[in-house]
């Protein structure tokens, strides 16, 4: 089989699998929305905007466990930020807690924040990989510039707060790429348009 068919049949199983209980599907399409995030996000910001990390913990206030946002990344340009982005692929799993969190942590900045996961990482066994985290957060300058919480979503919630942006999967759907894995698109814009089903 081709690759092109693999790719097909890859995303015919996703789009199966996704109609049973428990199977999430956002765990599963992040790896393939990440390869396009950056260009889309830098293009809606008219500026560049770059991963930083994955699954960015946020420490709960109590213990040592954490709520991850989705992604952290780097807005650059005239207005530096780091975006909070959380990706939503049903209309049905905005969660007021979660969006109440993300809004704190917004709130208290990027310094606070790393300080939680400082300690977070002296509870863990695996310190090693918070230091990465901890040292990819640091090698951006200023550290503490603004934090921006975004969400990508199949709708746009009336709830949210006024420091929430919110980019809809249709409007990601309607983009194009320009610049990578353009060969990729066509299917990952199929899925896309398939979350409203």
């Amino acid at each position: 089989m081709a690759l092109d068919g693999s790719i097909a049949e890859l995303f015919a199983q996703l789009e199966h699998f996704r109609q049973f209980p428990k199977y999430s599907l956002e765990r599963r399409v992040d790896v393939f929305l990440a390869l396009f995030i950056e260009e889309f996000l830098s293009e809606q910001c008219n500026a560049p905007v770059r991963i930083i990390a994955p699954e960015f913990p946020l420490k709960k206030e109590f213990g040592n466990q954490s709520t991850n946002v989705d992604y952290l990344l780097r807005r650059d340009g005239p207005s530096p930020a780091w975006l909070l982005l959380e990706l939503k692929t049903s209309a049905d799993s905005f969660c007021d807690q979660q969006l109440r969190t993300y809004l704190e942590a917004r709130a208290v900045g990027m310094e606070a924040l790393l300080g939680r996961i400082r300690t977070i990482q002296e509870a863990t066994n695996h310190r090693e990989k918070y230091e990465h985290l901890l040292q990819a957060v640091a090698r951006e300058v200023p550290v503490e510039v603004e934090c921006e919480v975004v969400y990508l979503a199949p709708v746009f919630p009336r709830s949210l707060s006024e420091h929430v942006r919110v980019f809809t999967l249709d409007a990601f759907a309607a983009w194009r790429p320009t610049k990578r894995h353009l060969e990729l698109w066509p299917h990952v814009r199929q899925l896309l348009q398939s979350l409203h089903r």
